[in-house]
């Protein structure tokens, strides 16, 4: 917020008490890095320069989770569909013999690998709900997931069931 906004809206004095500045949580430790010698270069001592909030480690720490499931299951289809393709060799020789196309093959082995973690999302999904209630009746709590959370959980996993796992395993 500009000062004349600050000054129109606010009722500000023209001096600054706090000055909060959002960036890329990538970034964060550059920015703290020259956010004191910004704000005040005659006496960049007297500025405190805070770490990121808690929500935003909670975030990143999150994030590499969810990094490291997906490479998780993404490997696991992997395995799966390699032992599922070796152990069906015959069928896939008698398919070639009546004629199927090698793209067909492919495309039926890539549609088992995208039901399978479509199946294996929902049964995390249905895992994670009954964590949360059975958590909360061993607290003595009424169980409840709320909607935010739920949507919030819900949104990545239907987000990772519907890519392809050759997508999943390129972004590893």
């Amino acid at each position: 917020m500009g000062r004349p906004q600050a000054t129109a809206q606010l009722g500000a004095d023209g001096t600054a008490a706090t000055v909060y500045l959002r960036t890329h949580p990538d970034r964060v430790p550059d920015v703290q890095a020259v956010a004191a010698a910004s704000a005040s270069p005659a006496a960049p001592g007297r500025v405190t320069v805070s770490r990121p909030s808690d929500l935003l480690t909670a975030r990143n720490e999150a994030k590499g989770a969810m990094t490291g499931l997906v490479l998780v299951g993404g490997v696991g289809i992997a395995n799966t569909m390699v032992v599922g393709v070796m152990g069906r060799r015959g069928e896939i020789g008698l398919r070639r013999a009546l004629g199927a196309g090698g793209g067909q093959i492919a495309a039926q082995f890539l549609l088992e690998a995208v039901l399978m973690r479509l199946v294996g999302g929902l049964a995390g999904l249905a895992a994670g709900a009954l964590a949360v209630y059975a958590y909360a009746l061993a607290q003595g709590r009424p169980p409840s997931i709320p909607l935010v959370a739920a949507l919030a959980g819900i949104h990545p996993a239907a987000r990772e069931a519907r890519a392809s796992p050759t997508e999943a395993l390129r972004s590893a």
